[in-house]
């Protein structure tokens, strides 16, 4: 099918489609408020916390003694949501315009900072008022003082290094006075200790010299603390395999630009093969303490990957490269998190004018936690916000398969939510055996893609590699596997998408243009197991990704949602060529959401702090709305109905029908109130059961379309006491095709963009189109 026809933008029509947020919520108590004998029960055993907690005040040392004590609040699982939030706020906060919410932790701990004993001792009068405050009471399952995780050894070299987090008190002098007083008792107890940046949320230290268990026991008696561990340290492991290969490969063209891939690894060698290629590097370490082996085999697959591997992967025909030697050769030399960290920061910021780093570095044993992300992972999301770059970043490896186990969970700090996550398959599109899979914290889709890297095939009892093709040090040709070249293709990738496109470079855009191509391999997995193992799916090429045939067209959305508003298209202009002879309408819809959410570091599984609801589907009618206290728009839909609820279709559909060419392709996951930057949906009109076509798919219905902004409690309360407005950036891709093609979707949507007035353009286009890769 050829495609020639370049993809779109589109704007919202701003009075049109701009709508104001109504009011909301329900004034009766929830099901779960307890009363009578059970709520003056549960007010008792929360009042035993208190009792504790003004103990642990009473004995804190007076130089201590304006330190606040964190306490652990342990909500009901039916009472996590925000709209219950006031209410607990409300037992704990003694003042208006005081905030004592400091943080979240794990899935349902709020952490409160009490001041001093009379502000405990107000907590426990109004816990003892229990009909007055009996919905925050029942929210309630326990109150503890707040248990710092520390992870002590016996092991000597593990103490070498220590990393302390403190609590942020969101009071600049408050936390000015804590650090110092930490700095003094470390002083104090020979410790040496060192403040290192992280994020602008994260109070981190590194601390050395701690080599005694007394050393130990003072710093965990310091009230600030939040957790001490020993400070992560890293290596990395290469396979190579020597491989007899002749392949013709081109130099780059003295009179040709070519997009470019940072490198951040452990540096690359000039190679006969990759010298011309690469345009600068940086490195923190001297040449004799780098081993560019990884580095090196990375650098061979961004700039010649295709070629390589004897089939069009990215369509991306040669791609220069910035060599960002980060990382020393750990035989010679030990890098810990802080260093490697402040290695990448400064490169990243060093190099401004570079906008796709790739990474293929992390922790081969540290899984991402189920519910808190890592302070890495944290960094890496900052460092992309801040720069405004893309960090493509492997999945991980897992050796379980050798002993028969399951795959393990992502490592560190592969649950960044910002970073592009790529896990890997082999070369004939199965998951790779040793490829890490999701999900991050709190439910968070990871990885977001996988591209080829490898797979080790059982033949017997032994494992044989059937590894992908780069080069060595010496520019032998070399193979091996990993997540770690994978992820590399889709650096490549989003690197030739960025150059062909014209436009200012935007992050959202790239990422969410690469997941919408995606599909998925001709595998017979459940749904959830191919999003947990292959997130959504192998991209495709960039030619095919920037353009369209006659039989779809793919519709672009970057906008920006603010708190109070939210966005409903009710002329959204869905082909009315697609109607079967019955009357109904067909069609193949892919729609795809990337977000740039509100994050917050140490806030637990609340971390990420808003999130945008979608709906897309059919109404009957737009009606005239009365304008009241709760309803603040003049029109509206009529029986609106959401066709990306997964409830809509066949259930042979939702589960696992491998029969149907079309499994390879759906996506139709249902994200409830798991709060998720990015989110997919790939269906097929015509799976719809036959009572639901009738009623949602009856021509003349109405296409609508719903955007809407949602926000954590934490965000709200945060944004009032720091005086700002809460947004959302986000990319919204749609693309609507006959699957039958037959019809000429592309030009009669476009006509209804122009006749409903829509601003609409193509992508703009490099005019060069680089030739496809020769193989």
């Amino acid at each position: 099918m050829k495609k020639y026809l370049p993809i779109k933008f589109y704007q919202k029509r701003e009075i049109t489609d701009d709508r104001l947020t109504n009011a909301g919520g329900s004034k009766d108590d929830p099901s779960w408020v307890l009363h009578g004998e059970s709520l003056e029960e549960r007010a008792g055993l929360l009042s035993t916390g208190i009792d504790d907690i003004i103990k642990t005040i009473e004995i804190k040392p007076d130089k201590y003694d304006y330190i606040p004590s964190i306490i652990a609040v342990e909500l009901d699982e039916n009472a996590v949501a925000k709209t219950h939030r006031n209410s607990i706020k409300e037992i704990f906060n003694q003042e208006r315009d005081k905030n004592n919410v400091i943080g979240f932790n794990n899935e349902n701990e709020l952490l409160i900072k009490v001041d001093s004993v009379n502000d405990a001792t107000k907590i426990k009068r109004k816990l003892n008022n229990s009909i007055r405050y009996a919905k925050g009471i029942s929210a309630i399952t326990n109150i503890a003082a707040y248990q710092p995780i520390i992870e002590n050894t016996e092991n000597s070299k593990d103490r070498k290094i220590i990393k302390v987090s403190l609590f942020n008190y969101f009071d600049y002098s408050l936390n000015q006075a804590v650090k110092s007083a930490f700095h003094d008792l470390c002083k104090e107890n020979n410790i040496i200790s060192k403040e290192v940046f992280y994020t602008n949320d994260l109070i981190i230290f590194r601390l050395e010299n701690v080599e005694s268990n007394e050393q130990y026991l003072k710093l965990e008696e310091f009230p600030a603390i939040e957790y001490i561990i020993p400070m992560p340290q890293f290596k990395i492991s290469n396979q190579e395999i020597k491989q007899s290969i002749d392949i013709e490969l081109e130099k780059p063209k003295p009179d040709k630009e070519y997009p470019v891939v940072g490198i951040l690894d452990g540096g690359i060698e000039q190679t006969q093969q990759l010298s011309e290629w690469i345009i600068g590097s940086n490195n923190s370490y001297p040449d004799e303490l780098l081993d560019k082996s990884h580095g090196t085999f990375i650098g061979g697959i961004v700039t010649y990957g295709d070629s390589l591997e004897g089939k069009i992967i990215t369509g991306v025909n040669g791609c220069k490269i910035f060599d960002a030697a980060v990382f020393p050769d750990t035989n010679k030399e030990n890098i810990t998190e802080d260093e490697l960290i402040e290695n990448i920061r400064e490169n990243i910021k060093s190099h401004p004018e570079i906008k796709i780093w790739n990474m293929s570095l992390g922790y081969e044993c540290m899984e991402a936690d189920s519910d808190n992300f890592s302070a890495f992972a944290m960094v890496l999301d900052d460092i992309q916000q801040q720069y405004n770059i893309i960090i493509c970043k492997s999945a991980g490896n897992c050796s379980n398969f050798l002993s028969n186990r399951p795959t393990g969970r992502i490592t560190i700090p592969a649950e960044s939510i910002a970073s592009l996550v790529v896990g890997s398959v082999g070369n004939d599109g199965t998951p790779s055996v040793f490829s890490r899979k999701g999900f991050g914290p709190a439910n968070i889709h990871k990885p977001d893609l996988v591209s080829f890297g490898g797979n080790m095939i059982k033949v017997g009892e032994k494992y044989i590699m059937d590894g992908v093709k780069s080069f060595a040090t010496n520019g032998s040709f070399v193979e091996n596997l990993g997540t770690s070249f994978a992820a590399p293709r889709l650096a490549t990738l989003l690197a030739g998408l960025d150059f062909k496109i014209a436009e200012e470079f935007d992050p959202l855009l790239l990422k969410a243009l690469a997941i919408h191509s995606a599909k998925y391999p001709d595998t017979k997995l459940s749904q959830i197991d191919r999003v947990q193992l292959m997130g959504y799916g192998i991209p495709d090429t960039v030619e095919n990704i920037l353009y369209n045939s006659d039989y779809e067209i793919t519709l672009i959305q970057s906008d920006r949602i603010t708190k109070g508003s939210f966005m409903e298209i009710l002329e959204f202009p869905y082909p009315e060529s697609l109607i079967d002879q019955h009357g109904f309408y067909y069609g193949d819809v892919t729609v795809t959401l990337v977000t740039s959410p509100v994050l917050f570091a140490g806030n637990g599984a609340e971390y990420c702090l808003s999130d945008i609801d979608v709906k897309f589907g059919t109404f009957d009618e737009i009606k005239q709305l009365k304008i009241t206290q709760g309803r603040r728009n003049e029109y509206g839909p009529d029986g609106f109905e959401n066709l990306l609820m997964p409830d809509n279709y066949g259930r042979r559909f939702i589960n696992a029908d491998f029969d149907n060419p079309f499994t390879r392709e759906r996506t139709l996951l249902k994200y409830g109130k798991k709060y998720q930057p990015v989110k997919k949906w790939h269906f097929n009109l015509g799976e719809l059961t036959p009572a639901n076509k009738v009623k949602y798919l009856t021509a003349p219905k109405k296409w609508g379309l719903r955007l809407t902004g949602l926000y954590r409690d934490f965000a709200e309360t945060r944004a009032v006491i720091d005086g700002e407005q809460l947004f959302q950036d986000f990319c919204l891709i749609i693309t609507i095709k006959d699957p039958n093609q037959e019809k000429m979707v592309y030009n009669e949507v476009a006509h209804l963009l122009e006749s409903r007035s829509f601003i609409h353009n193509d992508i703009t286009l490099r005019d060069s189109i680089q030739t496809q890769v020769r193989i």
